[in-house]
């Protein structure tokens, strides 16, 4: 049966000379390898859109003589796809393969470790941000062991904590979580890092301050500290690199005064153009990011308040050859070696390209309570705004796609208690409203994700107990609760694809013809809680076991989406079922430390039920063309794996540094690799510095990528027209590709500034090379693989001055 679709078509053109008739009829019946019929798929004929029945049976009348395209999808079995000549009554039947369903992810983490009872820190301090400003968050957080990155392209990249990402992975800023539309595989966090004086992230008991669902992790930001007397502290940095021709200049400034009155100010301004693989421009990759940040606050020895105000603005290019307007394109990106987009330099943003800009505002207050413990309240309001720009005709190109803003508000308390007899306490409430509009007549195009309105409340409790000078305990518990109303149209057809009818009925509030318009509503509620124990055994060696359960309610995306997603040129579709998610997580770290070494080994495994992932489903034709479908699924998921780390003084001035990180994540209910795991990376550092030297320093890296040989098989056979014929192709979409080694050569000084008549302060200045031997590769965790090479050298110089 495998061929039918093609024996028909040659039949039917060789039949063509001999009929000419209208209202035709096609009636079909779709069953499964083992004969069952398969109910509710969705057959695209033409422009007719229709329901297999219970039976597996499908009809559609009044048809004309002419040839049209059909494809035939259903979650959990491969798409068909073929072209069928009319000319007349046709009685056809379709099996469909069963298709492998997994889970997209990937992961994020360099290591100062803090303890807090049991919690851990990873922790990237001020200098090391600085020397990694010119990167995005996403990238200076792949300093961490077990930390990777999902990327679309190599602007767009977000952190994957052990292969958990988006809103798994909570960001916090100024004690007020960050809430910038993060549910989009190519939405990164819209934020600078070198406002911040540190980057932490933060797992066990201290998480819970902010929400139970940080599955993944917490990655907290600290302000710069300012020193209380009367003081004025600040840095300058100008850098230029070669792969993009693009520069970055920052600014921070720290005012300080004795009475207690002190303020920040800092900036950020990125250009790049196209950048380059190593044989060829990468044509529309280029990106403009504008940030300003500032605070101004007054403190006592009992009390004190602040308010702060950051701005951030990304216009960011996505890669031209991604945009495919059919399966034939995207069987030629595959199989092509070079981009066919693959022209010279530009430095021009076109479509399709995103522009993000992201408000926030909050007011902190604290007061420490004599003898008993401290009160911290936070306000914050946010206002982020996302628009999507997809390849347009005419007056359209200018005009978005996708326009959506994010309102805000919330309200944190959180009450610390001082350490008696070896203990100590905290807990506190969390208050937040959101509101999203998006705006269809701007952008002509019906929302991917609808207007909405959510409340969340939760409340917190945790215990730090030191039972004797080298052993402590922790433990926490949370309480959260939810309710979210939206305001949806949907698509007759794909209500009742999405066998809606039954189960959601009551959601409807209006009849549009061809949608309904809906108003569905959900509570949800649930705990979430820790407990863990940190052993020093001697002055060498260290234990921490930590059990940790959370608790993540579906987000807007995952339960609304419907539609094009211009960003990534592919159909969501969420589903309203989804239900919440709840995982298990196990922890264990031995931490050796010696005069001239330090050895950690981290291993971890994590349970989750009612996992939500975004699965590929098939294909679906628009009036834009074909684009494959990706739908919001739930699975049992297991994750477990391990990070190593190794540092090891060789020399009176050199140190070598290891890092290995492992990760395997399975779907439990298929029994199968789930997809977009990060394969073995194994990564190097020699450093040598001379301090006489004027703090010379150099290092060079090593990072080798291995090939990931566990991967689920979702290729699928299109129907592709090849020298005048329609021919059956095989799409290999699931094959990583092979692993890498990339080398990385850094250097910097440190000059006295006196010699240039300033008292105070220092110059420094640097040089880095990145990929040093301009080697072609495709990362497994970048979704532009499929399109093009990831880049290639790159060189940076770069100036600083401190003052």
């Amino acid at each position: 049966m495998r061929h039918l679709s093609t024996v028909f078509w040659i039949f039917l053109c060789w039949f063509h000379r001999n009929a000419s008739a209208q209202d035709l009829t096609i009636f079909g019946e779709i069953h499964n390898e083992i004969g069952q019929p398969i109910p509710n798929a969705h057959i695209h004929f033409g422009d007719y859109t229709v329901i297999s029945n219970p039976m597996g049976e499908f009809e559609i009348r009044n048809l004309y003589a002419k040839q049209y395209r059909l494809e035939i999808s259903h979650l959990g079995f491969q798409t068909r796809d073929t072209i069928i000549v009319l000319q007349k009554d046709l009685r056809l039947k379709f099996v469909l393969s069963s298709k492998n369903i997994s889970l997209q992810n990937v992961t994020v983490f360099q290591k100062k470790k803090i303890q807090v009872g049991t919690t851990t820190h990873s922790k990237i301090e001020t200098e090391a941000i600085l020397n990694k400003s010119y990167q995005s968050l996403g990238d200076l957080l792949r300093d961490i062991p077990g930390v990777s990155t999902l990327k679309s392209g190599s602007s767009l990249v977000k952190p994957v904590i052990q292969g958990l990402h988006s809103s798994r992975v909570i960001l916090v800023n100024q004690n007020i979580k960050q809430e910038d539309q993060s549910w989009g595989l190519d939405h990164a966090p819209a934020m600078e890092s070198h406002q911040f004086g540190s980057i932490e992230l933060v797992q066990g008991a201290s998480t819970l301050r902010y929400g139970g669902d940080a599955v993944g992790g917490m990655l907290v930001t600290q302000p710069k500290v300012v020193a209380w007397k009367d003081t004025l502290q600040g840095y300058f940095r100008t850098s230029a690199f070669s792969n993009g021709r693009g520069m970055a200049h920052i600014l921070g400034l720290q005012k300080g005064l004795k009475n207690g009155w002190f303020g920040t100010f800092s900036s950020t301004y990125k250009i790049r153009g196209d950048q380059k693989a190593p044989n060829y421009y990468l044509n529309n990759s280029g990106s403009r990011e504008i940030q300003a940040a500032t605070q101004i606050g007054y403190r006592e020895e009992l009390w004190g308040i602040s308010g702060h105000y950051s701005f951030y603005q990304g216009i960011t290019g996505i890669l031209r050859a991604s945009h495919i307007g059919n399966v034939t394109d995207l069987v030629q990106a595959i199989n092509q070696t070079v981009p066919i987009n693959a022209i010279g330099f530009n430095q021009n943003i076109a479509a399709p390209r995103q522009e993000v800009s992201h408000h926030q505002a909050s007011i902190s207050f604290f007061h420490k309570l004599n003898d008993f413990g401290k009160l911290s309240l936070d306000y914050g309001f946010q206002w982020n705004q996302r628009y999507e720009f997809d390849v347009r005709r005419g007056n359209l190109q200018n005009r978005p796609a996708v326009d959506m803003r994010l309102f805000t508000q919330s309200l944190n308390a959180h009450f610390e208690s001082k350490v008696q007899n070896g203990m100590r306490f905290e807990s506190g409430f969390n208050l937040a409203y959101q509101n999203n509009d998006s705006d269809t007549q701007n952008t002509g195009v019906r929302a991917l994700i609808p207007d909405y309105q959510k409340l969340e409340s939760g409340i917190y409790a945790n215990i730090f107990k030191s039972i004797k000078i080298n052993w402590n305990l922790e433990a926490g518990v949370r309480w959260d609760y939810a309710h979210i109303q939206a305001t949806q149209y949907y698509l007759k057809s794909r209500w009742e694809f999405m066998n809606y009818q039954n189960d959601f009925a009551h959601f409807i509030t209006d009849d549009f013809g061809t949608q309904w318009r809906t108003q569905p509503m959900f509570n949800y509620q649930g705990f979430s809680g820790t407990a863990g124990s940190v052993w020093n055994i001697n002055s060498k060696n260290s234990l921490i076991f930590r059990w940790q359960a959370t608790n993540r309610n579906p987000n807007p995306a995952e339960l609304f989406s419907d539609g094009l997603h211009h960003g990534t040129g592919q159909i969501e579709l969420g589903d309203l079922r989804l239900m919440q998610e709840r995982g298990h997580k196990f922890t264990a770290e031995w931490e050796f430390k010696h005069d001239k070494s330090v050895i950690s080994v981290v291993p971890f495994v994590q349970r989750i039920q009612n996992f939500s992932m975004l699965t590929p489903v098939g294909t679906e034709t628009t009036i834009r063309g074909a684009f494959p479908v990706w739908q919001y699924q739930q699975v049992h998921a297991q994750l477990w794996g391990f990070d190593l780390i190794w540092h090891q003084k060789i020399t009176k001035n050199g140190q070598w540094k290891n890092q290995v990180s492992w990760l395997e994540g399975t779907d439990l209910d298929k029994n199968q690799p789930l997809i977009d795991m990060p394969p073995l990376v194994w990564k190097q550092q020699i450093t040598w510095q001379k301090t006489n030297w004027q703090n010379l320093e150099l290092s060079l890296l090593t990072e080798t990528i291995f090939t990931q040989k566990r991967f689920p098989n979702n290729n699928f056979e299109a129907l592709v027209p090849q020298n005048g014929e329609i021919v059956p192709v095989w799409v290999n979409i699931s094959q990583p590709p092979r692993g890498y080694h990339l080398w990385q050569l850094n250097g910097h000084t440190t000059w006295e500034t006196k010699r240039l008549g300033i008292d105070k302060g220092n110059l420094k200045t640097g040089i880095v090379i990145e990929n040093l031997w301009n080697t072609s590769y495709r990362d497994y965790l970048n979704r532009m693989r499929f399109y093009a090479d990831d880049l290639g050298r790159n060189w940076l110089v770069y100036v600083q001055l401190n003052f």
